[in-house]
């Protein structure tokens, strides 16, 4: 691989050939492509877990990313269109912890929650792209067991159950569980209200109040 020094950019725009186009309704395009570390890859891919990019535009998103040497594997940007910016969706990233080992990461353009529940334009195909990436990988259309890494979560699922974060704050974590249970209905999923989460009181979660406000 291109295995480089601790956190240098050693795969993506500039720095590894341009892969092979991804299937439908994923995109690439060079200058949508990520610059990040090679961490090796995921021997199992098990599951999806979903953010918000916390800001206005892709490129804040990208500049963001790219300088702490995290990052998604696919960006839905604010139109809808998906686009994949890792080599390959086995390629491991860092963004959310406890998830990075078997779990491809999902950000949706967007400053908060509310900016993703009223983006109609974005929502429709973010739905389309969960269903199509859980139909090909045989992943479950649900939130219930994070422990299992199987089936579609929240990155704020993986706070409460692992911690591990820089941005722990307010009552609830991206991208929001109104949009979560929204475009899992949407995908032909089932929402688990958090009540209800495999484990959820099992004295095993870093963050074991529901209403938890740091």
């Amino acid at each position: 691989g291109n295995l480089g020094r601790r956190g240098e950019w050693t795969k993506g725009r500039g720095l590894t050939p341009m892969p092979p186009a991804p299937p439908a309704p994923l995109k690439m395009s060079e200058d949508r492509r990520l610059r990040y570390v090679d961490r090796g890859t995921m021997p199992d891919v098990r599951g999806l877990v979903l953010h918000f990019t916390a800001t206005g535009t892709w490129k804040e998103a990208l500049e963001s990313f790219e300088r702490r040497r995290l990052g998604p594997s696919i960006m839905v940007d604010t139109d809808g269109s998906a686009w994949q910016v890792v080599d390959r969706l086995e390629d491991k990233v860092v963004a959310a912890a406890g998830t990075n080992d078997h779990c491809i990461q999902v950000e949706i353009g967007g400053e908060n929650e509310q900016a993703l529940l009223s983006n109609a334009a974005q929502l429709r195909p973010v739905a389309a792209l969960l269903k199509s990436l859980a139909a090909a990988r045989s992943i479950p259309l649900n939130n219930r067991d994070i422990d299992s890494r199987r089936g579609v979560f929240s990155h704020g699922q993986a706070k409460k159950r692992w911690g591990k974060s820089a941005w722990m704050w307010g009552d609830d974590f991206d991208p929001g569980e109104g949009y979560m249970k929204r475009v899992l209905e949407a995908a032909g999923g089932t929402y688990v209200p958090e009540k209800e989460w495999t484990g959820r009181r099992s004295g095993e979660w870093v963050v074991e109040d529901e209403t938890w406000l740091p």
